[in-house]
């Protein structure tokens, strides 16, 4: 009942998301799945937490960790990373430990994590944050 008003209040995109992260870490019960535009469920709520599809997939969670799957469910990228961000241009930021790198669509580590933060790439560009940490060398 609480989550169908939710739903059908006009809350921001990103107070939804905040509010779901929220709700599955602090209920193992809630899971999440996909609807088509009729609203016929074509992938079962299985997910401790599921973003949105970009590029074709999109990061889920299960336990404390996170891949990727495909629009048909299947797991294509096993969960190895603790957090994840969409793909976009064919690369995905993911971290692993406290840094951050890339990934490819098949997983192939793409740029090794070693920042302290990463955004989507766009027109071939992503923003990325260093110093929060510990010092860091980018490139070689």
């Amino acid at each position: 009942m609480l989550m169908e008003s939710l739903k059908d209040s006009r809350i921001s995109k990103i107070t939804w998301l905040f509010l779901m992260l929220f709700l599955s870490a602090c209920s193992p019960d809630i899971k999440m799945g996909f609807i088509d535009k009729t609203g016929k469920v074509v992938i079962e709520p299985i997910f401790d937490f599921a973003d949105n599809f970009s590029d074709g997939l999109a990061a889920v969670r299960m336990g404390d960790k996170r891949g990727y799957i495909d629009k048909t469910g299947k797991m294509i990228i096993e969960p190895n990373f603790d957090a994840t961000r969409g793909f976009s241009e064919g690369l995905a930021a993911i971290r692993k430990g406290d840094r951050w790198g890339y990934i490819d669509k098949t997983g192939k580590m793409i740029i090794e994590p070693k920042v302290d933060n990463m955004n989507r790439f766009s027109e071939g560009l992503a923003a990325i944050t260093v110093g929060l940490g510990r010092p860091v060398t980018i490139g070689n």
